[in-house]
């Protein structure tokens, strides 16, 4: 790959990254080679707090680190299943708190209603739809 070829890859991943999680990541994806030989487009931070990077896996080539992190981001969730996702953790975290400290089930009870149907949901959920 040539250093534009390389260039050119780096901002159609980047562009890929913002088109996936729905806005600008907080620190931008970018090309290492590391002192192994081994490639990786990654060392992106999603979130401000930068507590998760994101990276391909690392390979021998370029193209093979390329490769890799398209496929690792077409695998993250759209800004809508990410949304899911959080809320449906939350609500596991309010039930675990209400059973921990013995709050009464008529209070849990709807809540564990809500994550049997969005999860009923999830799993009937035609791709793509």
């Amino acid at each position: 790959m040539t250093n534009e070829e390389m260039k050119f890859a780096l901002d159609r991943a980047n562009g890929a990254l913002v088109e996936r999680i729905g806005k600008q990541p907080y620190i931008r994806l970018d090309l290492a080679l590391f002192d192994t030989g081994v490639w990786e487009v990654g060392s992106a931070y999603l979130e401000s707090d930068m507590r998760s990077r994101f990276a391909g896996e690392r390979r021998d080539t370029p193209e093979e680190a390329f490769a890799s992190v398209f496929k690792a981001i077409a695998a993250l969730p759209s800004p809508e299943e990410a949304v899911t996702r959080e809320y449906l953790g939350k609500i596991a975290s309010a039930i675990d708190y209400a059973t921990e400290h013995s709050i009464a089930d008529e209070y849990v009870t709807p809540l564990r209603g809500v994550t049997m149907a969005m999860t009923d949901n999830l799993l009937t959920k035609e791709p793509n739809t």
